[in-house]
């Protein structure tokens, strides 16, 4: 995989100021902080949020196909980065996206293309160029300000990795997650699976969605250990379900085998080689993450063992990082058009 730089291409690479993160309070999420569009165009269907160095809030509209703004102070909207379309600046899926330093970033999954807005107003546009067979990208995020990670799909790969580390130059630096060690059975598995990851100070935390496991790899691609996610009630795998159901997604009266069914819905990866977990639960009537599930905290110990140190019941999904890189969790208000913003404090 090349990533190469398309329009208004110079030799800046991203202000990667960073702050430090302070001591865990009692408390574990902030105080609410509601958000306020005012008379623009309400925040629709947040799929991640994350925070440029200098506090303002940003968080992906899939269903607007724009990055909205926010003060993290007040819940004020700021304005609006991107819009509808497929030029410089435009999505057709916006599926990922962050800041490094005050540069914002969001990733079109449609044309595998990661847009930047620079703050003096200049915006760049990389193009992923994949080899035959490899892993299409489905989400891109920052690791560290200095490299990127981008999560690719089972769908139509050659067995290659489906997790890769790529520097700002396109170079690849770490392929894992091999199709054949995660990877067996029928194609519905496939349809219905998808790769979740995120890394942070130099680890990488992934997992398949319809997979009760997360492993935590180093940046160099090495697996440092994995572990069944333990939300204390059952949780039976989605190639279990299918092998129990003769291989078929459909069950006999016509729903689906994993309807109701435990799922992998986010990782957020935290400083310390920690990791902030959501599992909601398979609605086929349509999913919804701010329904909220559980909430695991996982990290790699001086041993080097992959251990769950923490897990909450809590409603709301989680969505990224601030600008300490703590967690950043969103949820409904008083209605489904009014969102609230917390962040998790440890």
């Amino acid at each position: 995989m090349t990533l190469a730089c398309l329009t208004a291409c110079d030799d800046r690479s991203p202000d990667t100021d960073s702050k430090a993160v302070p001591d865990p309070p009692a408390s574990i999420f902030s105080d609410e902080m509601h958000l306020r569009d005012g008379p623009g165009p309400i925040l629709a269907v947040p799929r991640w949020a994350g925070m440029t160095s200098s506090g303002t809030l940003l968080v992906g509209d899939r269903s607007d196909r724009d990055i909205k703004l926010y003060s993290a102070s007040t819940g004020e909207r700021l304005g609006t980065l991107g819009r509808s379309g497929e030029g410089p600046g435009e999505f057709r899926v916006l599926a990922s996206g962050f800041a490094v330093g005050e540069t914002v970033f969001g990733f079109d999954m449609s044309s595998a293309t990661l847009h930047g807005f620079f703050p003096d107003g200049k915006r760049k546009v990389f193009r992923f160029f994949l080899e035959p067979g490899a892993p299409r990208p489905m989400q891109v995020w920052e690791l560290d300000g200095s490299h990127l990670l981008v999560v690719g799909s089972p769908i139509g790969t050659n067995g290659s990795g489906l997790v890769r580390i790529l520097d700002w130059d396109g170079e690849e630096k770490a392929v894992f997650m091999d199709m054949s060690d995660f990877f067996e059975g029928t194609p519905a598995l496939f349809q219905f699976t998808q790769v979740v990851a995120d890394g942070h100070d130099g680890c990488v935390f992934a997992g398949l969605s319809r997979d009760n496991r997360i492993s935590a790899f180093s940046i160099n691609g090495y697996l440092i250990g994995q572990r069944e996610i333990d939300i204390g009630e059952p949780w039976v795998p989605l190639p279990v379900r299918l092998e129990e159901n003769g291989g078929e997604a459909r069950t006999a009266d016509g729903g689906w085998v994993h309807d109701g069914d435990p799922y992998l819905a986010k990782i957020v990866a935290l400083p310390g080689c920690r990791a902030l977990v959501q599992v909601g639960r398979y609605d086929a009537a349509g999913t919804d993450r701010l329904e909220g599930g559980h909430f695991l905290l996982f990290e790699v110990t001086a041993d080097r063992e992959l251990v769950q140190v923490a897990h909450v019941a809590k409603t709301g999904a989680l969505m990224g990082r601030d600008a300490q890189n703590r967690p950043l969790h969103l949820a409904y208000g008083q209605s489904t058009e009014e969102y609230v913003m917390t962040i998790g404090l440890f």
